[in-house]
């Protein structure tokens, strides 16, 4: 029986780790002339859903998404979710016919004022209309677009700002396409703790535009999304983001922050875990590995060699987990406002 358990146990460690997670792919323009930070050419972006397909990537709705997170629901393997931010006619026009041909789903969040005022680039509630016909997802990006992060106002000025900048965004999406979805991107993935709670007590599930994956212990506050733009959506690099998983048993401290003092840049983060789920973990600032300051058996900390002066930027934390191109992702989003 003894040998029996021992031959169980090292038949364990040679099983493949199966974990069932999900990966939501963030679009902005899909054109070839547009501002190359927030675009994804026409060739790559069709290269992308035909590499999900060939390869029997599940792609379900953000509805179908949320719905499985809050009823603890496992995700099947390979799910995966299509999103744009800002309601760029580019996706109607170059996207949308590719989304249509495939039968995909799709969320685009849109800022309300962008459309209610015709701008230049953006789509018309007539072409909203028809992708929503044709199984989108029309979700709220706010009214403004504007940066939901207090500074330099009062608690309760910033409070009502960014409840009505969210609020009339809803109250236009029901009047214009009858829905009542609460499901929000953060503009620009900018968010702190006080956002977090006024979106909460809203009633919605939210966004960023930091990377990782997703499962049902994920915080629906601040759900993770991979930007897929040119620089950040080439092969093989889409693929081993398609592959990620969360991590598991490791605690980062802090999940997200905001730099209100020269210094606090650059900032620590602090990781916590078994000394071998430590030792396979490597963070990334803007532009190089983090420098480690100090490590024990149970927790290690990072930060950048020198302070950052981008207004946004993340920590990438990842492991390897299983074979070539397979790694547990967080990213740590970061708003720095001094």
């Amino acid at each position: 029986m003894k040998n029996r358990a021992v031959y169980f146990f090292l038949l364990l460690l040679f099983i493949p780790l199966t974990v069932k997670a999900a990966v939501v792919l963030q679009y902005h323009h899909i054109d070839d002339n547009t501002a190359p930070s927030t675009s994804t050419s026409i060739g790559l972006f069709e290269d992308h859903l035909e590499y999900l397909i060939n390869e029997n990537y599940k792609i379900i709705s953000l509805p179908e998404l949320i719905t499985k997170i809050k009823n603890n629901n496992p995700f099947k393997k390979n799910t995966v979710a299509i999103t744009f931010d800002d309601g760029y006619e580019s996706v109607y026009r170059n996207a949308f016919p590719l989304l249509k041909k495939y039968k995909l789903p799709f969320t685009v969040f849109i800022d309300t004022e962008a459309i209610e005022q015709n701008r230049k680039n953006h789509v018309s509630w007539q072409q909203i209309r028809e992708m929503k016909l044709s199984g989108a997802t029309i979700a709220n990006h706010t009214h403004s677009h504007s940066h939901l992060v207090r500074h330099n106002e009062s608690l309760e000025h910033w409070k009502a700002r960014v409840i009505n900048d969210i609020t009339q965004a809803q109250d236009i999406l029901k009047a214009r396409l009858n829905q009542d979805l609460k499901i929000l991107a953060y503009p620009y993935g900018e968010f702190d703790r006080d956002t977090l709670k006024v979106v909460s007590d809203l009633g919605y599930t939210a966004f960023g535009q930091h990377s990782g994956a997703i499962n049902k212990n994920s915080n629906l506050q601040y759900l993770p999304r991979f930007p897929v733009s040119n620089r950040f959506g080439q092969f093989p690099q889409f693929i081993t983001k398609l592959k990620s998983v969360p991590f598991d048993k490791v605690s980062f401290e802090p999940m997200h922050g905001i730099l209100t003092n020269k210094s606090l840049n650059p900032p620590i983060l602090s990781i916590k875990g078994s000394l071998e789920s430590l030792k396979a973990i490597h963070c990334y600032g803007p532009n190089k590995e983090l420098v480690k300051l100090k490590s024990s058996n149970k927790a290690v900390s990072f930060k950048a060699s020198k302070s950052i002066a981008s207004r946004r930027f993340r920590y990438n934390c990842t492991a390897e987990v299983e074979g070539k191109n397979r790694f547990r992702w967080i990213s740590i989003p970061f708003v720095n406002i001094k």
